[in-house]
């Protein structure tokens, strides 16, 4: 489970007051909206919403976390501009094999451009 992404979902669900609410403006499949939640709350040992036909509610757990959660991912957006290159890992450009040119070479030269 993605957590950073799980308790995303939660916010979403939390701000468009309904789980179906939450997978039309997410553009993700109702069951994956629920199950998200539901490993998250498998995950925390605890339930953060309760849910009924009509309603949905944040328990007291619940509603200390979604804070925490939104002050999380905040702080992960800033983050990302903040990002100078020395934290960055090292980047491999990868070279094309001797073979594979030779094989362009040997084409060309059929053709008769060379």
């Amino acid at each position: 489970m993605d957590r950073l992404d799980a308790m995303s979902v939660l916010v979403a669900v939390v701000e468009a007051g309904s789980l179906s609410a939450a997978s039309r403006r997410l553009g993700t499949p109702l069951a994956t909206v629920s199950r998200k939640v539901s490993e998250l709350e498998e995950h925390l040992k605890s339930r953060l919403l309760n849910r009924s036909s009509r309603r949905m509610t944040l328990t007291d757990a619940g509603r200390s976390y979604v804070a925490a959660c939104r002050r999380i991912i905040e702080e992960d957006r800033g983050d990302e501009g903040g990002i100078r290159p020395s934290r960055l890992p090292a980047i491999r450009l990868a070279r094309l094999p001797a073979r594979r040119r030779s094989v362009t070479r040997t084409r060309a030269s059929a053709d008769g451009s060379t």
